[in-house]
């Protein structure tokens, strides 16, 4: 089940503005989860999206089985996803040309981010976190490199302050598009405790001594506090987030 992730330059200072054309009284919601095929033929179902902003970067993360194509199909055809598409348009720092399935779809695909890691424990839709980073473009393939070295635990828990059980990471991907690496985070439990949880991995001092030279943002993450402190600030605005319980009839 993986994630895939879309990215939009937006013009910054209209976060509020562009939460609205999102909100839950104006966007109409895809029909349902399930994906179909240039032939009609089942070809999967989405789990969730959740859509982020940023500055001057907004993310649209969609967690689904099956086929990507079929999702950019699917978001094509919606008449909420057109309307919006619309109403977006003044906030755009790049124009683009949307109006039709077919303009839609090339965009969905030009669009795309790359995922350089991501891993799943559990098959199922959950909590979604989307943190932002700036960093050198072109460097997907060494930031990827970076990330296969990092051991991942088998069931990464989380715990509050007093070490008791609040949770789960049940799934983590990175993408990467131009400046921007985005790191998806599934999971159960409170956000705080995923940024603890992250903050006390062992092996942060080298991992981030080997990202250092991909960075575009100065970074210092040397203490749990610092790290902290950037985890907080590389958080986007969730500006909507629905699991597959909540597509069919919203509006």
């Amino acid at each position: 089940m993986p994630f895939a992730a879309i990215t939009y330059k937006v013009k910054t200072g209209h976060e509020e503005e562009i939460a609205e054309i999102f909100s839950e009284r104006n966007f109409t919601r895809a029909d349902s989860p399930e994906l179909h095929g240039a032939d009609g033929e089942e070809a999967g179902r989405l789990l969730g999206t959740g859509l982020f902003i940023q500055d001057d970067t907004m993310v649209r993360v969609i967690h689904y089985e099956g086929d990507i194509r079929a999702v950019g199909r699917k978001m094509a055809g919606q008449k909420g996803v057109h309307q919006a598409e619309e109403r977006l348009a003044p906030y755009l720092a790049e124009p683009r040309d949307t109006g039709t399935p077919e303009g839609f779809a090339a965009h969905f695909r030009s669009s795309l981010m790359t995922c350089v890691q991501s891993r799943f424990i559990e098959d199922r839709p959950a909590r979604i976190a989307a943190l932002r980073y700036r960093v050198r473009p072109g460097n997907e393939e060494a930031i990827a490199r970076v990330f296969e070295e990092v051991q991942a635990e088998a069931r990464p828990t989380l715990r509050n302050d007093k070490g008791q059980e609040t949770g789960v990471i049940i799934g983590v991907s990175l993408f990467i598009k131009g400046d921007s690496m985005v790191r998806v985070v599934l999971y159960d439990g409170e956000l705080e405790d995923v940024a603890e949880y992250m903050a006390k991995r062992g092996g942060r001092p080298d991992l981030e001594r080997k990202l250092a030279p991909y960075m575009a943002e100065e970074r210092h993450v040397e203490t749990r506090e610092q790290f902290l402190e950037q985890f907080r600030r590389s958080t986007m605005r969730t500006v909507s987030a629905l699991s597959v319980e909540t597509f069919a009839g919203r509006s």
